[in-house]
């Protein structure tokens, strides 16, 4: 008596519901199984595409685009992730045509995850930042395009950003990203190149717009230590910031031992402070009514010698 098939008898949203969880290469190879499931990968509405998967750079290529020909150009995509983290040669060209693709059909999570080796050669194209639909942008390993000529950036939908090794013209244009996310609740930033610049943007204004900010992992301190130093005191207040993890990577502890002292005074529901040095690092608390935790962590705050 053969067994009934009842995944195969699902609704179409719900199978490929199921095939969004899952890389679209071991997606397409569910097409093989029946007529009933040849055509529901093309109907994804996720697009996860890892260089990995692949025995070479050409076919992983070769691939991403044979899948964009082959779909609906009604059927939206919600979200993309392109990870190639060993290995690429992307140029420019192709860059633009994967974020052209799918800036037409609202979506709403980007992920770009290229190798070390592309930072500097490939640039995130503009319209990147005009994706008024996004969620979700996680970039690794690009250079953020000038920004510069851009009167706003509008991300009014915004949650999570995440940046790591970026490089920037200038750290004023990372202020002016932060300044166009005004709902953003999760912030991380690794690695980042930012110098200095002559754009001057006004910090307590920019800083306003992320009154729903919960989480922040910050591991360039400098640049948010830059966006302070002049006026310390005008910090806003992190209304619904939870959890703050630092990494204090240098010795400038005293302008950050005063940042970070201004922070927690600006942050009333934080309840979780981590910090990574590799120094020693000492900050005296005194008594005050408006800085409560309910969890404090320090990591690794040690006193090394022989370095």
């Amino acid at each position: 008596m053969e067994r009934a098939d009842r995944i195969s008898n699902l609704p179409d949203s719900i199978l490929c519901h199921i095939l969004s969880s899952i890389s679209t290469k071991q997606a397409t190879i569910t097409s093989v199984l029946s007529k009933r499931w040849r055509p529901l990968w093309l109907s994804v509405l996720a697009l996860n595409f890892n260089s990995n998967d692949f025995k070479t750079f050409a076919r992983f290529v070769c691939v991403i685009n044979s899948t964009m020909k082959r779909r609906d150009i009604t059927l939206p995509i919600h979200s993309f992730r392109l990870r190639c983290p060993t290995y690429s040669s992307f140029d420019q060209k192709d860059v633009n045509q994967f974020v052209k693709f799918v800036l037409q059909r609202g979506i709403q999570n980007f992920y770009l995850h290229l190798p070390e080796t592309c930072m500097i050669q490939t640039k995130s194209p503009h319209n990147i930042l005009s994706f008024r639909t996004l969620e979700v942008l996680k970039l690794k390993s690009i250079m953020m395009v000038d920004i510069s000529h851009l009167a706003d950036i509008d991300l009014p939908c915004l949650k999570t950003l995440h940046l790591s090794r970026v490089h920037f013209r200038c750290h004023e244009h990372v202020i002016k990203l932060l300044s166009g996310c005004p709902i953003l609740e999760d912030l991380k930033t690794k690695c980042l190149h930012a110098p200095n610049g002559n754009e001057r943007y006004p910090l307590e204004e920019n800083f306003r717009r992320l009154p729903n900010l919960i989480k922040a992992r910050i591991c360039d301190l400098s640049i948010l230590i830059s966006m302070v130093s002049t006026c310390i005191t005008q910090l806003p207040m992190f209304q619904n910031l939870t959890y703050l993890e630092l990494n204090f990577i240098d010795q400038d502890w005293f302008l950050r031992g005063l940042w970070l002292i201004e922070v927690l005074k600006h942050s009333p529901k934080l309840q979780n402070l981590t910090i990574q040095v590799l120094l020693i690092f000492i900050i005296f608390f005194t008594k005050s009514s408006f800085i409560r935790f309910t969890f404090y962590k320090i990591k690794n705050c040690l006193l090394l010698t022989g370095m």
